[in-house]
């Protein structure tokens, strides 16, 4: 398995992760200070994770390897 592991500070939060393309490949609000996501059934590639607080948002590239 596969997983990206985000360390978080905040109590509620808008993850979006992105390929290449700019497809949206998973969704999730959380509500807890740790996530994990299982990328296993993602091909090898560049990907972008987005996270909203509010109106504030940080955006990170990891590569799948």
């Amino acid at each position: 398995m596969e997983i990206l592991n985000c360390d978080l500070q905040f109590e509620k939060a808008e993850i979006v992760v992105y390929n290449v393309l700019g497809k949206n490949v998973y969704q999730s609000t959380i509500t807890k200070n740790q996530l994990v996501i299982d990328i296993s059934d993602q091909p090898n590639g560049i990907y972008f994770v987005r996270i909203a607080v509010g109106n504030i948002f940080h955006t990170r590239k990891f590569i799948k390897q």
